[in-house]
């Protein structure tokens, strides 16, 4: 179960403006980033899935963030298959975001209530979106 809702994530990401995305390999770092940002009056922030371990390290964050930076919303990022969607939200995510555009993973996404925010970069991938 996510620790912010579908709604609540939407409107954080859209009142925001900005997405800060990362990838590092390093717990500690992990968390200082985490904390650097929610303390700059960033509340949502994207971890992406792209080197060894990433979702060992999600999950540690997340439970770190759970705990000391409640308000933060954490997702996961560069998903581009629904068993990696259903790991990084098992593990915490509270949106996934995907390069492209997957109907399995925006399936796993809505079954789970989670915002999936996909890649579309024309009209056409847009409304298949949709």
């Amino acid at each position: 179960m996510p620790s912010h809702s579908r709604v609540e994530t939407i409107n954080t990401i859209s009142d925001l403006g900005v997405i800060p995305v990362f990838y590092t390999g390093d717990l500690e770092k992990a968390k200082g980033i985490a904390r650097a940002c929610a303390k700059g009056g960033i509340r949502v922030l994207e971890f992406t899935n792209r080197g060894d371990h990433a979702s060992e390290i999600f999950s540690s964050l997340e439970k770190f963030c759970a705990k000391e930076i409640p308000d933060l919303i954490l997702g996961a990022g560069s998903i581009v298959d629904p068993g990696t969607a259903s790991l990084y939200i098992s593990n915490g995510a509270c949106f996934i975001v995907g390069p492209v555009t997957n109907a399995d993973v925006a399936k796993t996404c809505n079954r789970r209530k989670i915002a999936y925010v996909p890649g579309c970069g024309t009209a056409s991938e847009i409304s298949n979106a949709e």
